[in-house]
């Protein structure tokens, strides 16, 4: 397959009314925002997306970030070390004899800066896969709210304050990100997502950045696990009944990871991208 050209590097960034920014550098790959007497101005929020432009069609999206930070990052990684956990999942659906079956591969990942650096680990050295049986709709949706549920019984709140702040990357529902994670509009039927956890999107398609390559490892073992379960090599894990809808059964598994870590530093995106940077004005 023929990488599309040229992409496009998109940052529309936020800023108070009568904000008096109007020069910016990369410190260290990462965005500043100044005004004419060298004082920084700090955006309100920024939002970072790589595309690229398709004949006839809107650009398709590769990874979109979006951010209160007060910078961003042109390679897109700096944001995600200010979280403690980053949580990627990919779900597959496939129509059976027995009806609709989506399965879910999660990676918990912590980002950290080394220098300019960032590194990528898996928290738990392993990845949880989880089958579901007759979901209508968008499964997806329901793989991450069962596994930010998972995260927070282990953290042990449920009303409080979350002790912990979450990115999920998802390839799925992408203009229903923004109000999910506000707490708007509910992820499944009338159940929001949990406090401290925002969602974010990434591509499997092309696997040029690192996002991309990471969603592309669950897409794989997602489809994996189901050829296994088609010679009887999958563990007879008992199905549950969802609780927040009994008509849908599901099971868990628990894949040990040998090793999953990566250091990664600079751009990675082809010497011909394009790189845009775009004004939001504030609501009065």
């Amino acid at each position: 397959m023929n990488t599309p050209n040229p992409r496009n590097v998109n940052f529309l960034i936020q800023f108070e009314n009568n904000h008096k920014a109007s020069t910016f550098r990369t410190i260290n790959g990462v965005l500043h925002f100044f005004d004419r007497y060298g004082n920084e101005v700090l955006p309100q929020n920024i939002e970072r997306s790589v595309s690229y432009d398709r004949e006839n069609k809107d650009p398709k999206i590769q990874t979109r970030i979006t951010t209160k930070l007060n910078n961003s990052s042109i390679n897109g990684l700096y944001e995600l070390t200010q979280y403690d956990d980053v949580i990627v999942i990919d779900t597959n659906s496939k129509e059976t004899a027995n009806g609709k079956l989506s399965i879910c591969c999660a990676m918990i990942l912590q980002f950290r800066q080394e220098g300019e650096a960032i590194r990528i680990s898996c928290k738990e050295r392993k990845v949880r896969l989880l089958e579901f049986y007759n979901v209508q709709g968008n499964a997806e949706l329901l793989s991450i709210l069962l596994i930010a549920n998972e995260c927070i019984v282990q953290d042990g709140y449920w009303d409080r304050r979350p002790s912990k702040n979450r990115a999920i990357i998802n390839d799925s529902a992408i203009s229903l990100h923004e109000k999910i994670s506000a707490r708007e509009i509910p992820i499944f039927q009338n159940i929001f997502l949990p406090r401290g956890f925002s969602i974010h999107y990434a591509s499997a398609d092309l696997k040029q950045e690192v996002l991309n390559k990471i969603i592309s490892t669950c897409d794989k073992q997602a489809n994996e696990h189901y050829v296994l379960m088609q010679q009887n090599k999958t563990p007879a894990n008992p199905l549950n009944i969802l609780k927040y809808d009994p008509s849908i059964l599901f099971r868990g598994f628990d894949l040990p990871l040998v090793e999953f870590e990566c250091v990664t530093k600079g751009l990675q995106l082809q010497k011909d991208s394009r790189m845009y940077l775009y004004g939001i004005k504030t609501e009065e």
